[in-house]
């Protein structure tokens, strides 16, 4: 046993590293423990002496020493990084004058249960990932904010014990934070919280319901990614941004409405969400990028609000689509709509101006969309029919093309077996290629009566 004399106001860096000290008393004089100061001692109880200055612990101080309890004293400010990692600390309670827990601080603490924080207007930085144990955290009111690093540790990362959690009054959840607490049920957010930061719920697979407060702008990538209990989830009006892959394989979720005031969402952001059946964008003036809704395969209804652009991907393999309305905002499609294998009518819009497709793998609007039976193209600016955009729709029988048509690519007829007439509108022939339709199917073209000579030459 160590107890250090009165008077003594520092404890230097890598003092007692790896000493044999068992218990130790420190006087109410000392206010600095430095960096390393009692690394590796086998220590199980550190005692402050009242009334103590004490007022940082520096990193990795008792970092290694399996401490299974310790008291801080009411002046304590700051924890250093790793300070207590590896400890065998069971209950830890910050006190109200803590203003920083550095990153890893109580790092694979695995007996540690309990975490109370007493108001302290505290950041927390990873403080408390792989806590294997952790069943019980009140962290008040005051924290300023739960921070991950930028190496992707979060606050909580990895506490695979940890049901139940209230956040306080921040206004940001941080990276990671609970990256991986895989029987995390209920999670409360405050009122204030603005971002919720990348992979901060990921893989919550036991997570259930979430209530998004009013104040939510940006959700961030993979944010509640692989949250596979997931069954709900309301957005707020306030919500700006979802980065990509924010609720990608939530596997449970059953319907979306995404809202009004939202301006960006990010590639696969609810894509392999298997069991959701209905998507409604409430008049969301919103970009839908690639892969967006990617083998959503229960998804059965789709309203586009006023979307300005529909990307590559974005509702393939959606196998239960069996309409689709291309609202009159839209102005470019991609080769959105492939494998929609149960897709039967489809209107596309007044503003669409181009369809994308890629020839070299057969992608197009509507590849592979074997039960397409109805095409209304209202759009009289469209000018591009892009490559493979009726690829193998063999069901389809006829369409009509708008008068300001000037190109179809390759493919784009290809496979439509039985497709007998398309009704041309443009009074010049548009350009095609050798491969455009199927050399085993010749439909009737019907063209304007004074561009018969025309198509005759073409």
């Amino acid at each position: 046993d160590v107890t250090l004399p009165e008077g003594l106001t520092k404890i230097d860096n890598y003092t007692f590293e790896n000493c044999a000290i068992k218990e130790l008393t420190i006087p109410s004089s000392v206010s600095h423990i430095g960096s390393y100061a009692f690394e590796g001692c086998p220590m199980r109880k550190v005692t402050f002496s009242a009334p103590s200055s004490l007022a940082t612990i520096g990193d990795y101080a008792f970092n290694g020493c399996p401490l299974t309890s310790i008291e801080f004293p009411s002046t304590l400010t700051t924890i250093g990084e790793r300070a207590f990692q590896n400890a065998s600390l069971t209950e830890v309670v910050i006190r109200q004058s803590v203003t920083e827990i550095k990153a890893y601080a109580f790092n694979e603490c695995k007996s540690l249960k309990k975490v109370k924080v007493e108001n302290a207007p505290v950041i927390m930085v990873a403080a408390f990932l792989h806590c294997t144990a952790l069943t019980d955290v009140d962290l008040g009111n005051a924290v300023v904010k739960l921070s991950g690093t930028s190496d992707w540790w979060g606050c909580f990362r990895g506490c695979t014990s940890l049901k139940s959690i209230k956040l306080p009054n921040t206004t940001n959840v941080g990276s990671c934070c609970f990256y991986e607490c895989t029987a995390l049920e209920n999670v409360t957010l405050p009122n204030t919280l603005q971002t919720i930061g990348h992979h901060a719920f990921y893989n919550c697979r036991m997570l259930k319901g979430i209530s998004l407060p009013n104040t939510l702008q940006t959700v961030e990538q993979y944010a509640f990614y692989g949250c596979n209990g997931l069954q709900s989830i309301s957005l707020p009006a306030s919500l700006k941004t979802i980065e990509r892959n924010g609720f990608d394989l939530c596997s449970s979720l059953k319907e979306i409405l995404i809202p009004e005031g939202l301006t960006s969402l990010g590639e696969y952001v609810f894509s392999g969400n298997i069991s959701l059946e209905s998507v409604v964008f409430d008049n969301t003036v919103v970009a839908i990028p690639n892969n967006a809704f990617y083998e959503c395969k229960s998804l059965k209804n789709v309203e586009l609000g006023k979307a300005t652009s529909i990307g590559n991907y974005t509702f393939q393999n959606c196998t239960k689509l069996e309409s689709i309305v291309i609202p009159n905002s839209v102005e470019s499609l991609g080769y959105a709509f492939m494998g929609c294998s149960s897709l039967k009518s489809v209107v596309i819009g007044t503003g669409v101006k181009t369809i994308g497709g890629y020839a070299y793998y057969r992608q197009g609007l509507f590849s592979d969309c074997t039960k397409l039976t109805s095409v209304e193209i209202k759009s009289n600016v469209l000018t591009s029919v892009g490559d493979c955009c009726f690829y193998n729709c063999r069901s389809l029988k006829k369409i009509e093309l708008p008068a300001s048509v000037t190109t179809i690519g390759q493919y784009a007829f290809e496979g439509c077996s039985v497709l007998s007439n398309i009704y041309m509108n443009p009074i010049t022939p548009p350009t095609i290629n050798a491969n455009t339709f199927s050399d085993y199917n010749t439909p009737t073209l019907h063209v304007p009566a004074d561009a018969t000579t025309a198509y005759t030459k073409a």
